[in-house]
């Protein structure tokens, strides 16, 4: 209990400014039961009775005892008849057991519901660490922890083992990758907590097979009502692993309810080469395909929901922490990747797919990666009614992906009802999504509905308040193959009959800066340099959106200033529009909403998109006159600003105009807070 009273208060800290969620974040996880108040003894009873439902969850109907004040032995007895299969356990405030359950002597405040736990007959009981470690021989029995169990001592080599520092492992997760060895039961936290879990000394696969890794392994059964504190390091030059603190692979399988407190490093190395190594070119590499979580790895087709991960990570590393740009390197404060299981034959024909789905959840760590997102590195799923709070970078020189909540959303992964509020730097980075994939041909995902990014966003080539890059997949034949979904391509192209929009009701609040002179390069002798006369590009910072390529979006809005600085030499004049050129230095794009959009799209496919009045756009140095640049059409080209409004402050302005939901958004604090609203989750 004392734990998770912790995780609440650091959860409320983070989440300073967002009352509304901030509350019910406290109520999921410290467990604040409405309804009752457990006062001390000798306290005077409370005045009022109240009614009391008993849920009994043996298909029986519920039960109603009126005139209730305090719980008695008689109001907690078990529901007859017992379920089938099953023995009663407690009674609970809440569906899904969470907190403390109901015991006699508390005090009812309000009408409150009581709700039957049940237990599946022959369900193991687990208090120790060798019992906890026994589950890896019979992982397709179901389980319940008793009691908190610590790990800090626990060991995978014998006492007094040479090299013993080099070689122990710390923890053997439950679950193995191989068929018949992944953990398929259920295994209940029953409330309780697992510390010290600490893995390291990690070792690649000799066959390239993926090393699933944390308290789990790889699992296709469930885990509930469960906290682990943990530490985790994967040397620099180890490859091929699903690393989280609860689990490394959930396949088709699920997390509820669980919280993740803990780092995990993968830090540089230093190679020891010697004359057959130069001669063999056996020199080792950095890591590279890792999917790396707070709470889990690799979600293939599972779910995830209701889960917390927070950091205690302290000086110059992020709770998540990787040094490598190599590829395939996933990052995500809840979840590394986020996918679909697909079952194939074996031709490696799809049969059917299951999508990975992530809910009610919130990451508080800070992340650095190559592809680092608040909440997830790749999303390939849903995703809805999340947030995160951490702030999340990658590597602003070298290619990495930043994202407040999600580095890369792609063409099959959705994101609604979220935010984050960290801030975001890499070479390309978004206040929600480093980039965006949108797919016109099947436009089935690539999607996010009711989100919003509220940190600073600075970038290394392309920034955007609330996506570094919203990049769409044509197919060959053009609109014409556009799926239906997207628009009648039978009759004339207008807004009636515009079906689809990948980002809409969505809002950009913080300020976005790109300035390349400020980036640190390593020259060919590997020193660090700030002059890199070789590298030549443009940068792209948009107040929303950094660089688009066939935008469908309406109603959005973005409140942040932008500057984009590119300070290198410029060989050839480039025509800004309007009669405006450059050659001085290389073009930098930046305007108050797209910073630049490569797009063929007509004025109905992007429509009521504003920025708040006031906000001010630099490139090179030098004010950008929005004004002067108000689109009439398309903003297919870089120049074009959009409107800016004085009514932002106003809850008409979302409502009437925007049409934004009111069940979804909170508009109490709009004129008091720069007319910003935030969401209901």
């Amino acid at each position: 209990m004392t734990i998770l009273i912790l995780i609440a208060g650091i959860l409320a800290a983070l989440l300073a400014g967002c009352a509304e969620t901030a509350e019910e974040a406290a109520v999921r996880n410290a467990a604040e039961v409405p309804g009752f108040t457990q006062l001390a003894d000798g306290d005077d009873p409370l005045p009022t009775s109240y009614t009391l439902i008993r849920q009994p969850g043996n298909g029986e109907p519920q039960e109603t005892v009126a005139n209730v004040v305090t719980l008695t032995a008689e109001h907690l007895t078990a529901p007859v008849p017992a379920l089938s299969g099953h023995y009663f356990d407690a009674w609970y405030y809440n569906s899904a057991f969470t907190g403390s359950p109901a015991r006699e002597g508390d005090r009812l405040t309000a009408d409150t519901t009581i709700y039957a736990k049940w237990v599946q007959t022959g369900t193991i009981n687990v208090s120790t660490a060798e019992e906890l470690a026994a589950i890896v021989n019979a992982p397709s029995l179901n389980y319940r922890l008793v009691a908190d169990i610590d790990l800090s001592d626990w060991s995978t080599v014998a006492e007094g083992e040479e090299n013993a520092e080099e070689t122990d492992k710390g923890w053997e997760p439950i679950g193995g990758f191989a068929e018949g060895e992944e953990f398929s039961g259920n295994f209940d936290g029953n409330g309780y907590t697992v510390s010290g879990l600490n893995i390291r000394n990690l070792v690649q696969d000799e066959e390239y097979n993926f090393l699933p890794v944390g308290l789990f392994g790889k699992v296709t059964g469930s885990i509930s009502r469960l906290t682990v504190e943990y530490s985790i390091d994967l040397p620099g030059d180890q490859s091929r692993f699903y690393i989280g603190g609860i689990a490394g692979w959930v396949s088709r399988g699920t997390v509820t309810d669980c919280t993740a407190i803990g780092k995990i490093t993968n830090l540089g190395f230093e190679y020891e080469g010697n004359f057959w190594d130069q001669i063999a070119g056996s020199y080792a590499e950095p890591t590279t395909n890792a999917y790396i979580g707070g709470v889990v790895g690799f979600l293939e087709g599972g779910t995830v929901t209701r889960c917390v991960s927070q950091g205690t990570a302290t000086g110059e590393y992020s709770d998540i922490h990787s040094i490598s740009n190599e590829a395939d390197n996933y990052l995500g404060g809840l979840v590394g990747v986020s996918d679909y299981y697909n079952e194939t034959d074996e031709d490696g024909n799809v049969l059917s797919s299951v999508a990975a789905r992530i809910s009610g959840s919130v990451s508080g760590m800070s992340v650095y990666g190559r592809y680092a997102g608040g909440l997830v590195g790749y999303n390939n799923g849903t995703l809805s009614t999340s947030f995160a709070t951490g702030d999340v970078g990658a590597s602003l020189a070298y290619p990495g992906i930043a994202g407040g909540l999600v580095a890369y959303n792609y063409s099959d992964g959705s994101i609604a009802r979220s935010y984050a509020t960290g801030d975001v730097s890499g070479r390309t980075a978004g206040g929600l999504v480093g980039v965006n994939i949108f797919d016109f041909e099947t436009a089935v995902g690539g999607t996010i509905s009711d989100a919003y990014a509220a940190g600073d966003v600075t970038g290394g080539e392309y920034a955007g308040g609330f996506a570094g890059r919203a990049v769409s997949n044509l197919p060959y034949g053009g609109r014409g193959d556009f799926a239906d979904s997207v628009y009648d391509d039978s009759v004339e192209h207008n807004s009636d009959i515009q079906y689809f929009f990948m980002i809409e009701n969505c809002l950009s609040y913080g300020n976005v800066e790109i300035d390349v002179s400020e980036i640190v390069y390593t020259d060919y002798n590997g020193n660090p340099t700030t002059d890199a006369p070789d590298v030549f590009y443009a940068v792209y910072a948009g107040g929303f959106i950094g660089q688009a390529y066939e935008l469908y979006i309406r109603n959005a809005v973005s409140f942040g200033n932008v500057a984009a600085t590119s300070n290198r030499p410029g060989d050839v004049s480039v025509d800004l529009g309007g009669g405006e050129t450059t050659s001085e230095f290389n073009i930098a794009y930046a305007n108050n909403f797209v910073g630049h959009s490569t797009s063929l799209v007509y004025t109905d496919d992007c429509y009521n998109v504003y920025a708040a009045a006031g906000v001010t756009v630099e490139r090179n140095g030098e004010p950008f006159d929005t004004g002067a640049h108000v689109s009439e059409g398309s903003f297919g080209l870089n120049y074009n600003s959009v409107e800016e409004r004085s009514d932002t402050d106003t809850v008409e302005f979302y409502t009437d105009l925007l049409d934004f939901d009111e069940t979804l958004w909170n508009f109490s604090r709009v004129e008091d807070n720069g007319g910003r609203p935030t969401l209901i989750i």
